[in-house]
């Protein structure tokens, strides 16, 4: 079973990536109708950890902009938690009312969803029977 979960988290790896460049874009003011910038001082930027990201384009990050608006509300909010806020994953359960248990299966969902969103670009909404897996 552990080799299998595995496997699901490399397989989303890639849409990991472009969640987490999204994100920082997004915090940079880059997307439209965004969270716009971060009010955080010099000093608590040089405070937060270094996380390692891949670099988008903003062509790239309005596409994952845009699989991300794709999704029901409810993911769409974990998204913004989990990828632009940074919420540790016990607040954003404790924010979405639901249990850590199954805001990690939400994750799950989310990563399928604008996975096949990016893939799909010409659909308007992911089909629901992959998000509920």
């Amino acid at each position: 079973m552990m080799a299998d979960r595995g496997a699901r988290v490399d397989a989303h790896a890639w849409v990991v990536a472009k969640l987490e460049s999204w994100g920082r874009w997004t915090v940079s003011g880059g997307a439209p109708s965004g969270y716009g910038q971060s009010c955080l001082t010099i000093e608590e930027i040089r405070s937060l950890p270094v996380q390692a990201y891949i670099p988008m384009s903003p062509p790239d990050c309005e596409r994952t902009h845009e699989a991300v608006r794709k999704l029901p509300d409810q993911l769409q909010k974990l998204a913004v938690a989990w990828y632009v806020d940074g919420h540790l994953q016990r607040v954003i359960a404790r924010k979405l009312r639901v249990s850590e248990r199954h805001l990690r299966r939400m994750h799950e969902s989310l990563l399928v969803g604008v996975g096949y969103c990016l893939k799909n670009q010409s659909v308007k909404y992911p089909p629901l029977h992959l998000l509920l897996k």
